[in-house]
């Protein structure tokens, strides 16, 4: 199958997409691996609209309490920041990040 037909004939998450959103998704999918984002974090946010905190909170293997612990704030606090339509300063992103062991920039992926 060429390069084409694959992407006519694109599914994400099992379900069939446009052409246009198949090639978004690969494109974002590769700028992230780019920036030095672990595969399994950008399948998860990418494929599977997993909010980019948790996706990155899960990968490293620790809880909502644990990451919280870190950053000294509450477990709900860390909870609304891991909504899909959470809207995070960059200064509260540079405290995730610093809590993750990771930069900021990697928790921008779109």
């Amino acid at each position: 199958m060429d390069e084409f037909a694959a992407i006519c004939d694109a599914t994400i998450n099992g379900e069939k997409v446009e052409p246009e959103e198949a090639q978004y998704s690969f494109t974002s999918f590769e700028a992230a691996r780019a920036s030095g984002i672990p595969q399994e974090v950008v399948k998860a946010h990418i494929l599977n609209d997993v909010p980019m905190i948790r996706a990155w909170r899960e990968h490293i293997g620790i809880t909502q309490a644990e990451l919280a612990t870190r950053m000294r704030v509450s477990q709900a606090v860390l909870a609304k920041l891991e909504r899909p339509d959470a809207k995070p300063r960059s200064t509260t992103l540079k405290k995730v990040a610093e809590a993750l062991g990771i930069s900021p920039p990697q928790l921008d992926v779109q």
